[in-house]
């Protein structure tokens, strides 16, 4: 690794003509060097690792939120002749329709509590037992949910489908922590970014393959529909058989396990070169500056963390009840009848476009560009929607699909509306 002083960066010294360089400020407690860091590329080893990684956690995430979604009705027939079938050999007791509702909602639902439970918890596998090693512990105990959930039928209980659902939620929260943080840090700087949209990528194919799986032509079926949710158990496998082969997070076994020894056999397995002196350093230089922080600072924000877990809390619940919600069927009010399944097309394909794209510029902004002001450009898109929003989307509230079709029409929109707004209460 070559260094450089600031004043000759700012003369614009250059290095060598024949390398790729990407020149990052590393500012010390004490000093301030412009290191030169060579650019990575993709490695067979780095492929193999990241595949083996997403294949049984963010593919897994994906698979089970929406696994239970096709084969709905007849998950729901399963709780009838469960609940008809304790009650006796010619019981005619069924389940009425509230309770039907109740349990298929607990069931949907207790997913996410899980998710969250397992969310908690995941830094606490991940320090303990390192990246690769809360993978591995984890879809073991998924194995265990899948069982549960597949089982469920053959024995009549839907208590125990939940608790599969339940434990697999807790999986997925485990999963969602430590599959990042094992991408993030088995890649080199230049390619983290790219490496993370694996992880959503991941997700993504797993929503697209449980939905196409609970298909009635394939497991959607009275028979099949305990194998669509048990299912889950192969790509597990393939990632118990695969990952063991991969190493540890270099990045946890130089800075958490202190092993300097294993970190640079990681890295030269994940490089496929012994010239990892470069990844070395920059971990050295890390570790130097976490333990050179004086103590009054760590007392001084020792309070910003909980700040940032309600701030991100409170804006889920926003997201949830607002823009994550109400666009879905908000679009199918402002289209009539002809173009609406088109319009819903259109719109769901820009919602995943741009997850794919939040996905893909978020950690190049994270780590590349601004760092931690990294939310200040959605900051800026959100006041540009609002304002937008505000002028241009009309209140559909009491609103027939003609009077939402006609304030379209008009350019004057926000004085029609209020016109229509006057003629409905009039007419009520």
């Amino acid at each position: 690794m070559e260094k450089q002083p600031l004043l000759g960066f700012r003369r614009g010294i250059h290095n060598s003509e024949n390398t790729e360089e990407k020149q990052t400020l590393i500012t010390g407690a004490h000093d301030a060097d412009v290191t030169v860091a060579t650019e990575r590329h993709y490695t067979k080893n780095l492929a193999f690792a990241i595949a083996a990684c997403v294949c049984g956690s963010s593919f897994m995430l994906g698979y089970n939120t929406g696994v239970v979604n096709t084969p709905a009705t007849i998950i729901k027939d399963f709780y009838n002749a469960s609940y008809n079938k304790r009650q006796g050999t010619n019981s005619s007791k069924y389940l009425s329709t509230i309770s039907i509702s109740v349990l298929w909602a607990t069931t949907v639902s207790v997913f996410a509590l899980g998710g969250m439970i397992g969310g908690l918890s995941a830094g606490y596998w991940c320090n303990k037992y390192g990246r690769k090693g809360a993978l591995l512990r984890n879809n073991l105990l998924h194995l265990l949910s899948a069982a549960l959930m597949y089982y469920s039928n053959f024995i009549n209980s839907y208590e125990m489908l939940i608790a599969g659902r339940l434990l697999v939620g807790i999986c997925a929260g485990i999963n969602s922590g430590a599959a990042p943080l094992y991408l993030m840090e088995i890649a080199p700087t230049s390619l983290r970014g790219f490496a993370g949209v694996f992880n959503q990528l991941a997700i993504n194919i797993g929503i697209l393959v449980s939905q196409i799986l609970g298909l009635d032509s394939v497991m959607g079926t009275k028979d099949l529909w305990p194998c669509d949710l048990g299912a889950t158990v192969v790509p597990i496998v393939i990632m118990l058989c695969s990952l063991p082969w991969c190493p540890e997070s270099p990045r946890f076994l130089m800075l958490t396990a202190m092993d300097e020894n294993k970190a640079e056999k990681a890295l030269i397995w994940l490089r496929e070169t012994e010239d990892v002196g470069e990844d070395m350093d920059e971990m050295k230089r890390e570790a130097e500056t976490q333990t050179r922080m004086p103590e009054e600072l760590n007392i001084t924000v020792v309070w910003l963390p909980y700040l940032a877990i309600v701030s991100v809390i409170c804006y889920i619940i926003a997201f949830a009840s607002g823009p994550g919600s109400i666009p879905w069927f908000m679009v199918a009010e402002i289209f009539s009848q002809g173009p609406r399944s088109a319009a819903i097309s259109v719109s769901t394909m820009v919602n995943w476009f741009s997850n794919f794209t939040v996905g893909l510029v978020f950690p190049l902004l994270n780590e590349l560009a601004i760092h931690q002001y990294s939310f200040l450009p959605f900051v800026v898109l959100l006041i540009i929607f609002l304002n937008f929003i505000y002028r241009r989307v009309p209140e559909t509230k009491g609103k027939t699909f003609e009077q939402i079709s006609l304030l379209f029409r008009r350019p004057d929109m926000m004085v029609y509306e209020s016109i229509i707004q006057q003629d409905s209460i009039n007419t009520a």
